[in-house]
């Protein structure tokens, strides 16, 4: 009886609070969904509204000597950020472009048997390595993108505190899609005309096109010096959200994918490559000498994404023969 009571009791708060809650929940998600579409502090890094440096940048090399890495595949990585960093730095400098490192990772290493330090060196596979950069192809592009920004923000923010005012939020949301529709189209014009994005991977176990096919359509595309595949691809439809990192490539509606090195020419499913050595194979596993050692780079994948025209002029402007004299060859 007792609980049947307090179950009546709460019933009648629900009904009394419920229009003052759904109002305010309506504005709490409403500023929510503005604050995801658009980030409201400018100056976060100096070529904001482009993407700013990720937190994915390798720590001092005592801390990846825990990994377990060893000092060869440290010196491999310090080298290898050295080699693309100078590499894009000079394709900048030779445009009037501006450059810097979005995102780098390094492979984690491989216990030995007893699990008590890091694999024997000559028992390691192949290390692998990432790295990636933001090329600014255009600052008086980028500051007209972050100009727009601010406007289109502080106009959301006016609507929103419009709606609060007058408690119509039928009003507010049947113009809000259409102002999502205005950002995306925007931001993707303001992309295309300000930057590029460059990936490169190093000794990967597999790499894709892009993990995204759904809208993908692949052309060839004029071949590259040394590069084993050359392709060009375009997203009719592209997702703000796509990660990077996972090569989802759908942020823009062109990007262009190479290979050099030791690769499978043909790929298997969903457009994914294999190097010469892969899962299973005796280069890949902790038991076996190895004929090339771990530090050595053996492939290479990279990534270019961004507006066709840019895209050509950096493909045209890299240096693919010391590209060639990193792989290892013997």
């Amino acid at each position: 009886m007792i609980r049947s009571q307090k179950n009546k009791h709460a019933a009648r708060l629900t009904r009394t609070i419920k229009p003052y809650s759904m109002c305010t929940r309506c504005f709490v998600l409403l500023t929510f969904i503005l604050l995801m579409f658009v980030q409201t502090s400018f100056g976060q890094c100096d070529y904001y509204p482009a993407d700013c440096s990720s937190d994915g940048q390798l720590p001092d090399s005592s801390e990846r000597f825990g990994n377990p890495v060893i000092p060869q595949e440290v010196s491999m990585e310090i080298r290898l950020h050295q080699f693309f960093s100078d590499q894009l730095q000079k394709i900048a400098d030779m445009k009037k472009w501006a450059m810097y490192v979005f995102n780098e990772t390094g492979g984690s290493g491989y216990l030995n048997a007893n699990r008590l330090g890091p694999l024997d060196f000559k028992f390691r596979p192949p290390h692998d390595y990432e790295i990636s950069f933001i090329v600014i192809v255009d600052q008086d592009s980028i500051l007209a993108w972050k100009n727009w920004l601010k406007e289109y923000t502080g106009y959301m923010q006016d609507q929103i505190e419009k709606a609060k005012g007058s408690g119509d939020m039928t009003t507010y949301m049947s113009g809000f899609d259409k102002m999502k529709a205005v950002l995306k189209i925007k931001t993707e014009s303001y992309r295309n005309a300000s930057m590029l994005r460059v990936k490169f991977e190093i000794n990967p176990w597999s790499t894709a096109v892009s993990t995204i096919t759904e809208n993908l359509r692949i052309t060839t595309m004029a071949p590259v010096p040394h590069s084993l595949v050359a392709i060009r691809a375009h997203n009719d439809k592209t997702d703000d959200h796509g990660i990077y990192d996972l090569n989802q490539f759908t942020r823009c509606n062109d990007f262009v994918f190479l290979l050099f090195g030791a690769w499978i020419a043909k790929p298997v499913s969903d457009l994914n490559y294999f190097p010469l050595y892969h899962p299973g194979d005796k280069h890949m596993d902790v038991t076996t000498v190895k004929t090339v050692p771990c530090d050595q780079v053996r492939a290479i994948a990279m990534h270019v994404e961004g507006d066709p025209k840019y895209i050509s002029q950096f493909i045209q402007s890299l240096d693919t023969d010391k590209i060639q004299k990193l792989i290892y060859d013997k």
